[in-house]
């Protein structure tokens, strides 16, 4: 997503999210989640922005569209939804995530009133599954930094969000 040309980013992730692809006779199909019997989810975790443009002009209109996603969650999961925002994996770019994440959970109300924000290391700095002296392919995280931050999750779950 490049967010300055992004209208209503709540409804193009939702929109996006909400339909699976089908690969029927060499087709790509998208059809939409049946969500009659889905229950309201207790805690929702946002990992969004992670591998995007991120420049000075996108910070308004991300923590604006972030803001109004968190919301549209709550209006469809119920106001006791907690809400964590996730964010580094990706990029180590603190001057953008530092005035992003944090900022917009605070702004909703914080912890106070179940908006969380965590920070991970970026993948590239752990390079957990990396063999000595090879190189990785991208800065996606490997099956092993998944694991890791899992873990790291779990803990802050424990800890923080269902304390």
């Amino acid at each position: 997503l490049v967010y300055d040309k992004v209208e209503s980013l709540p409804a193009l992730v939702y929109d996006y999210q909400n339909k699976w692809k089908s690969y029927r006779d060499g087709e790509t199909v998208y059809k939409p989640y049946n969500h009659s019997n889905q229950r309201d989810a207790d805690v929702i975790f946002l990992a969004l922005g992670q591998n995007d443009d991120r420049k000075e002009s996108n910070v308004e209109p991300l923590k604006n569209g972030l803001k109004e996603f968190a919301k549209h969650l709550r209006d469809i999961h119920g106001e006791d939804t907690k809400i964590v925002f996730i964010y580094g994996m990706m990029n180590d770019d603190d001057w953008f995530n530092d005035q992003v994440f944090p900022v917009v959970a605070e702004d909703l109300g914080g912890k106070e009133n179940g908006y969380y924000s965590i920070k991970m290391e970026r993948c590239s700095n752990l390079n957990l599954g990396i063999a000595e002296g090879e190189s990785r392919y991208d800065a996606h995280p490997t099956v092993w930094e998944h694991s890791y931050y899992a873990e790291k999750l779990t803990a802050f779950m424990q800890n923080e969000v269902l304390k």
